[in-house]
């Protein structure tokens, strides 16, 4: 996403750069900030009052993740403006800019109504000297939902950036991670370390094996509310949760009255499962082998028996 001194805002193609959709603000674009949902973005810049809106420094767009941005509401902040932020939960947008003469206030913060799009003032500040006209606002940031900036504690990641995001570096998540779709990852590691676990018992590869043969794979389609919602579609295969928590309840938990499947674990059961077929399987072939020698045996006595009559 870019903006400049060509009065246009644009959405690139992270990998080609190409154009995805482009807006025409009509004046400087200073500041771009992508809302949490990926489909708004808060633009500021000099004034300007294309498309008869009237003087507005402040726009809110809207991207519909293909090829069209366009205009949701805009304010007029008195001067221009600088530099925009989100707070994390996507509640508030802090600006900071040039100070207008009537107000002299370089920062200000609005409330964002994500149904509507539109702002509406919360607070001041005058940047400078009390008794000045307020100084000029150059960089602002809002995240005072979240501490420090590479970890997500609460509300800030309840909602998950529904557009292209990517992550450099390290990013830790306290408490629950949801993603509404795919999630691609080159690795996906659970800490282990022998060090951090205690009450260490072995699971009886019987069990494990009577685990696994009462569950029930099954084909299934979400509701369309769901699909809609999560944008999940087709045919699926896997498990009932319910059906799941009655032979290994610790591996469904409860979040937002919907019961969730902790899939990997039951790769522990499937190991054991196969662990006691191993076993079975090679007393199986080690019973074969005695009763194929125990034959054997009794073929070369009958043939003996055959050789000493003749």
């Amino acid at each position: 996403m870019v903006g400049g001194d060509n009065d246009q805002v644009r959405v690139l193609d992270p990998t080609t750069l190409n154009t995805l959709a482009s807006f025409t603000h009509g004046a400087d674009v200073f500041a771009l900030a992508w809302h949490r949902n990926g489909t708004h973005i808060a633009m500021g810049g000099f004034g300007s009052i294309t498309g008869g809106f009237g003087l507005e420094q402040i726009r809110i767009l809207n991207y519909n993740g293909t090829n069209s941005l366009t205009r949701v509401s805009g304010n007029n902040n008195g001067g221009a403006v600088n530099s925009v932020s989100w707070r994390c939960d996507g509640t508030r947008l802090v600006i900071g800019g040039d100070p207008a003469t009537s107000n002299k206030y370089g920062v200000r913060i609005y409330n964002f109504d994500v149904g509507t799009g539109k702002l509406t003032l919360s607070a001041n500040f005058r940047h400078g000297d009390p008794k000045e006209n307020g100084k000029k606002v150059l960089s602002v940031d809002y995240l005072p939902c979240c501490s420090p900036a590479n970890i997500c504690d609460g509300d800030c990641c309840e909602v998950i950036h529904q557009g292209p995001t990517c992550f450099t570096g390290n990013v830790t998540v306290q408490k629950t991670l949801t993603v509404l779709g795919c999630l691609s990852a080159t690795e996906c590691l659970t800490p282990s370390d022998k060090s951090i676990k205690t009450d260490i018992e072995h699971i009886d590869s019987l069990q494990s094996m009577d685990v696994i043969s009462a569950l029930e794979p099954i084909t299934y389609s979400y509701t369309p509310s769901w699909e809609e919602a999560n944008g999940a579609h087709g045919t699926q295969r896997g498990f009932v949760a319910q059906d799941v928590a009655a032979v290994l309840p610790e591996l469904v938990r409860e979040h937002d009255g919907i019961a969730q499947l902790d899939y990997a674990k039951l790769v522990v059961d499937l190991v054991g499962a196969v662990k006691y077929l191993d076993a079975q399987h090679k007393r199986d072939v080690a019973e074969l082998r005695a009763l194929t020698t125990a034959l054997a045996d009794e073929v070369d006595y009958l043939h003996s028996q055959v050789n000493a009559e003749e």
